[in-house]
C-alpha cells in the first residue's frame, strides 16, 4: 500500500471516530464499531493504528500541524498587533467549530484512559497557544497600544478558557455550533480588557 493511501486511510479511521464519538456518544467507540464505520475490517484498522490510544495520539499530533503551526505564524507575523489578535481568536474558533471541539475530547479520552503520552501531548499544546497569544498582546503593549496593568499571562489563561468553554458546548449540543458572530464577540471582550 503506498503511503499516500494509507495516509488517506488514516484520515478516514479518524474522521470515523469523531463521527462515532459526536453521533453516538464514547461508549460506542469500539475498534469494531470503529473499522465499520470507516468501511475497513478490524485487521486493515490495526494494519494501520496499533491501538485507539495511538489513533488519540496521531490526533494530537495534527492538531500540533494544523492549528499550533497557524497560531505561531499568526503570532510572529509582522501585522499589528490588533490585526493578529483578531487572526489568532478567529483562526482558533475557526479550526474547534471545524473539528467539532477536539481539544476536550483529546483531554477527556487521554484522562479517562490515563494516557501520560496523550496528556503531555496536549499540555504542550495548550502551553504554546497560551504562550503565542501572550505574544501577541506584549507586542501591544510594548507599541504602547494596550493597557499595561493587565498581566498577559493572566489574559492568556482566561483566554483559553473561552475555548474550553467552546468545546464543551459543542460536545453537550451534540456537534451543534454557536453562530459565526462568535469570533468577533471574543475579540471584541478581549479587546475591551486590553483598552487603555
Amino acid at each position: 500500500m503506498s503511503s499516500k493511501v494509507a495516509e488517506t486511510r488514516k484520515k478516514e479511521i479518524k474522521e470515523a471516530l469523531f463521527d462515532i464519538i459526536v453521533t453516538d456518544g464514547i461508549r460506542h467507540l469500539t475498534t469494531k464499531n470503529l473499522a465499520r464505520r470507516a468501511g475497513l475490517s478490524e485487521g486493515t484498522l490495526y494494519r494501520h493504528f496499533g491501538s485507539k490510544n495511538e489513533i488519540f495520539q496521531s490526533i494530537a499530533y495534527d492538531v500540533e500541524e494544523e492549528l499550533l503551526k497557524d497560531l505561531q505564524k499568526i503570532a510572529l507575523s509582522k501585522q499589528s498587533p490588533e490585526k493578529r489578535l483578531k487572526l489568532f481568536i478567529c483562526h482558533h474558533y475557526s479550526y474547534l467549530t471545524s473539528h467539532r471541539g477536539i481539544n476536550i475530547l483529546l483531554f477527556s479520552l487521554a484522562s479517562y484512559n490515563d494516557d501520560k503520552k496523550l496528556l503531555n501531548t496536549l499540555s504542550h499544546i495548550f502551553h504554546l497557544q497560551k504562550k503565542y497569544f501572550c505574544k501577541i498582546v506584549t507586542d501591544g503593549m510594548v507599541k504602547g497600544i494596550w493597557d499595561t496593568s493587565v498581566s498577559p499571562e493572566k489574559l492568556s489563561e482566561f483566554y483559553m478558557g473561552i475555548p474550553t468553554t467552546l468545546n464543551i458546548e459543542i460536545n453537550l449540543e451534540k456537534g451543534k455550533l454557536p453562530n459565526d458572530s462568535v469570533c468577533l464577540q471574543i475579540f471584541l471582550l478581549v479587546i475591551k480588557i486590553l483598552d487603555k
